[in-house]
């Protein structure tokens, strides 16, 4: 019989975790992106872990 093994949790890239929030100072991670047609570039989109507020940089 083969050996098993449980996985690892996944943990964060350091790619997703954005600035800290401006309302609570909790660490946020990385949402989505969008594009800013007006001024043609992404634009990332974070939530705050603890009070989840949305933070667009």
């Amino acid at each position: 019989m083969s050996e098993t093994r449980e996985a690892e949790p996944l943990s964060p890239r350091p790619s997703q975790w954005g600035p800290s929030c401006p309302k609570c100072q909790a660490p946020s991670r990385f949402t989505t992106s969008i594009l800013d047609l007006k001024n043609d570039r992404p634009v990332q989109i974070y939530r705050c872990d603890r009070c989840r507020e949305e933070i667009w940089n």
